[in-house]
């Protein structure tokens, strides 16, 4: 058993999973909720000591019903079954260690009464009453049904005569019960069946005028639930002695003979035996109480030696009480000592101090504030409403006020004989955040605020310069650390005050640069001498910014260096300008677009490699030449209707205005016209005879047919080369404003294909593309070309019938109805599908697109409300229907996000 379920571990032994695995946890409340049945082991270890005497019998109980017959109860040192010894029977008392006595009769009295009835244990019970009372009145015997440990459970007959049941026990056993002349022979008769397992029959005995015989018989064989029937039964007229005397009979029969002597002798044996066995169990249930009672002695014990060990505790307590009591007065001489210098501390200051206490009473002054104010030591404990203080003084108590509350200082300044006095209240808190005291302080500030203010008018100076200056200007200390910068230096850099104060050139920019810099800050700092340097900053583009800078060392008053200056400039621009005026002549020779410049006699100057490419020209037979004639075509740009000297109008724009830019036709070489996009320029002389032009312009023939395809694509529906929702709506805006001043009516229909989605969805999307382009199809041969099909995405489709009547708009859709009935043949599929018409008219249904759409929108789902396959005419009530439906759905899932 130990090694299939438990595991050594030095001298313990642990449960291995197998074990783990099957056991059960879960939480019981051993008071309300039903026990647990049939159980082998009820442990519970230092549990009941915390329950009352009364709630320990009710667990007690529930442990008696939920255990089998050969059931263990295993409970702590410190507990014991208390009043419940007549439910169990000690097995061993040292260890605490309990079998059941008996068979349980307790109910869940927290069950229903119909399921207590129904209950398998209480059908056992009455079916086994009504077997007693059967054998009772067939026999005439007394009956008594036991447990295996011989406790009475059930007993039928003439129960009283025979058995003596005492007040108050609930369970007792037969052998405490049986009367006396009957009681020896059952404790024998009893022995000899729980040695044999065979019944038993007693010798015959007259019992108050009549002949009994006393039987032991086992009735069930389980080992769990094992029954013993004790039976008296009265003897037939056949077995009853006869002939004999009156007085004989009230005699003490005689044995006859050597084996009713022997039969005797046994029986007293056995009974003897009994006895013995009955003893030294109650010598085993002693010693278990002597033992107890040892373990209580020593408990006492130590509780005594707790109680002294508490004694001596509170001894040292007591000593420790002195010695604080000693160490108290020495402190409160200290504070007294304390005390007595801050009131030499506060005579010291040179200004005026008041403590309020927090019902703005005064608790204490210095002597700076009896002189200014005239306190006297009788203005102590008086309110600050009644102190004779200065007029400027007279918002004080109100300032108290906020300050109490708010627990936060207050600082305001006071003028007074014509000095400055700053009034500073300081609120003093406890550790649990209340006021405590308010301390009011009065300092002339006059000479400081005159100093400070001639300080920020240079500081103001000093801003304003260093805020307009376009120069860079930064100072570090001697270690390289900042500590100012100018907004020039900061925003050229991305940085702030914060970022910059603090910190080494290192740790703000990259090595490289900031290695270069800190190099000739050192320089100017070694030899004492202006040091000017160009630096490169890599930028966050990867390009390179070159930084002009001037490092040099500021002096104090004794002559020591302690700052270093730098005054920095971004001449990057100024650089890049340089590499620009190398790099122009390249760009020019190898710019895509054709440049030619002009000059102020309006000759082609220079051209580019790209002219020539475009033109076919060759820069030799332009230099020199007009050039407006080789960057517009007269005859295709005037249309026939203007005079030979239309390009010289740009010119003269040009002149006017330094710019122009458009689209016109040119003419290459060989004769061909294409579409150029040309700009010109004008580059501002210095004086009339230096003055420039530049044209510029690129072949956009390919860009016009793209514009052109693409213009075509924005307004109509790629799959069916429809219009599309844009030029369906510029359109419906162009037929609503026509129908207003034409006072004719125009229709719109609304057209929704019924089934398309299951089409789409099981013959694929390419099907479903076809289908739509067949029906796109069927809609343009059934309309006027003045009127527009156009689709909006989806299968929704809009049909615009422009200047019709109603009934003609109505014969327009019936005619839809019936050809999109019928079937489509895409990809050897004949499809079917059909189709939901909403009509509305303008002006009557909406003067606007947005009202008018959704008006035959709301036409379109009324037709498939009815049926579908169908047209339907937009009417008023649809659309407060559907707003009235809107705003029920509305207020349905507002009441579901807020569970109302």
């Amino acid at each position: 058993m130990l090694e299939r379920y438990f595991v050594k571990n030095d001298h313990t032994f642990e449960a291995n999973k197998i074990l783990r695995d099957m056991i059960v946890f879960a939480k019981h409340n051993l008071f309300d909720d039903p026990p647990f049945l049939r159980l082998n082991l009820i442990t519970c270890r230092n549990v009941l000591i915390y329950f009352d005497h009364e709630l320990q019998t009710k667990v007690l109980q529930r442990f008696h019903f939920g255990l089998r017959v050969t059931g263990v109860l295993f409970l702590g040192r410190s507990e014991s079954v208390g009043r419940s010894e007549t439910l169990f029977t000690p097995l061993d008392r040292r260890e605490r260690l309990f079998t059941k006595q008996g068979e349980s009769r307790e109910l869940n009295e927290h069950a229903p009464v119909a399921q207590r009835a129904a209950s398998p244990l209480k059908r056992r019970d009455r079916d086994m009453q009504q077997l007693l009372d059967a054998l009772v009145a067939h026999m005439g015997a007394t009956v008594a049904l036991c447990d295996a440990r011989g406790n009475v459970q059930h007993t039928a007959g003439d129960v009283e005569r025979f058995l003596r049941f005492p007040a108050g026990r609930t369970q007792v056993g037969i052998q405490d019960v049986m009367s006396a002349p009957f009681r020896g022979e059952l404790m024998s008769l009893l022995h000899q069946f729980q040695k044999q397992r065979i019944p038993q029959l007693g010798r015959r005995r007259r019992y108050e005028g009549e002949w009994w015989r006393l039987s032991v018989r086992g009735l069930t064989e389980q080992e769990d639930d094992r029954r013993i029937l004790v039976v008296l039964s009265p003897l037939l007229e056949s077995e009853k002695p006869t002939n004999v005397p009156l007085d004989q009979l009230m005699e003490p029969p005689q044995l006859d003979g050597l084996e009713s002597l022997e039969e005797e002798l046994e029986a007293t044996r056995e009974h003897l035996q009994s006895l013995i066995e009955e003893l030294a169990t109650a010598n085993e249930e002693m010693q278990s109480l002597n033992e107890e009672a040892q373990a209580s002695n020593e408990e006492l014990q130590a509780t005594n030696e707790e109680l002294e060990a508490a004694n001596e505790e509170l001894q040292a307590t007591n000593e420790e009480l002195i010695s604080l009591n000693e160490e108290l007065n020495i402190k409160t001489g200290e504070l007294t000592k304390l005390n007595d210098e801050y009131a030499y501390l506060y005579d010291a200051l040179d200004f005026p101090l008041l403590v309020f206490d927090n019902e703005f009473c005064l608790k204490r002054y210095n002597a700076p504030a009896a002189r200014y104010f005239s306190v006297r030591p009788t203005a102590l404990q008086r309110h600050v409403s009644g102190l004779r203080l200065p007029a400027v003084l007279n918002d004080l108590e109100d300032a108290l006020i906020q300050v109490a509350h708010q627990a936060t200082p207050d600082e305001n300044i006071l003028e007074l004989d014509g000095r400055l006095l700053q009034r500073l209240i300081t609120p003093g808190v406890n550790q649990h955040g209340d006021v405590e005291l308010l301390v009011v302080t009065l300092m002339d500030v006059t000479d400081l605020s005159q100093v400070q203010a001639k300080l920020r008018q240079s500081q103001a100076q000093l801003h304003a310069l260093m805020e307009s200056s376009t120069v860079m200007i930064a100072l570090k200390d001697l270690n390289g650390r900042y500590t100012f910068a100018n907004p020039q230096f900061l925003n050229t850099f991305g940085l702030t005050q914060e970022q910059l104060i603090g910190r080494n050139v290192f740790e703000l920019f990259p090595d490289a640069y900031a290695g270069s810099v800190w190099s000739r800050d050192l320089e100017a700092l070694r030899y004492q001498q202006i040091v000017k340097a160009e630096h490169l900053l890599p930028s966050e583009g990867g390009g390179l910014r070159i930084m002009s800078c001037v490092h040099q060392v500021l002096r104090d008053e004794q002559g020591h260096p302690y700052l270093i200056l730098t005054e920095s400039e971004d001449i990057t621009a100024r650089k890049h300008a340089e590499r620009d005026m190398q790099v122009a002549a390249k760009v020019f020779e190898q710019a895509g677009e054709a440049i030619v410049v002009i000059n102020a006699l309006g000759e082609a100057q220079s051209v580019n490699n790209a002219f020539s490419r475009i033109t076919g020209f060759l820069a030799s037979e332009v230099e020199g030449q007009p050039a407006l004639p080789l960057l517009y075509c007269d005859e295709e740009n005037q249309g026939g209707g203007q005079t030979p000297e239309t390009c010289y109008v740009l010119w003269d724009v040009v002149q006017q205005h330094g710019y122009w830019q458009g689209e016109v036709f040119n003419k290459r070489r060989d004769g061909t016209l294409f579409s150029q996009w040309l700009t010109l320029n004008i580059i501002a002389p210095d004086s009339h005879d230096d003055a420039l032009y530049v044209a510029v312009f690129s072949d956009i023939t390919h860009i016009k047919e793209s514009q052109r395809q693409a213009e075509y694509l924005a307004t109509h529906d790629a799959f069916t080369g429809l219009p599309n929702r844009t030029l369906f709506q510029d359109r419906l805006q162009v037929v609503i404003a026509h129908a207003k001043r034409s006072e004719q009516l125009s229709a719109l229909m609304f057209l929704d294909l019924d089934n398309f989605k299951s089409i789409n969805d099981t013959l694929g999307h390419d099907v479903g593309d076809e289908l739509l382009i067949q029906v796109a199809s069927r809609l343009k041969e059934l309309v006027r070309d003045m009127d527009t099909v156009a689709r909006l995405g989806g299968d929704e489709f809009t049909i615009i019938l422009v200047d019709t009547t109603i009934e003609g708009a109505e014969q327009v859709a019936k005619r839809i109805v019936e050809a999109l009935s019928k079937p489509f043949d895409v990809r050897r599929h004949a499809l079917f599908v059909t189709s939901s018409i909403g009509l509305a008219f303008c002006p009557d249904d909406g003067d606007d697109v947005a009202g008018l759409t959704k008006a035959a929108d709301t036409a379109m789902y009324r037709a498939k409300e009815n049926g579908r396959d169908r047209f339907e005419l937009f009417k008023p009530e649809l659309q407060a229907r559907l707003m009235r439906d809107v705003a029920i759905e509305q207020a349905l899932r507002e009441g579901r996000e807020n569970k109302r």
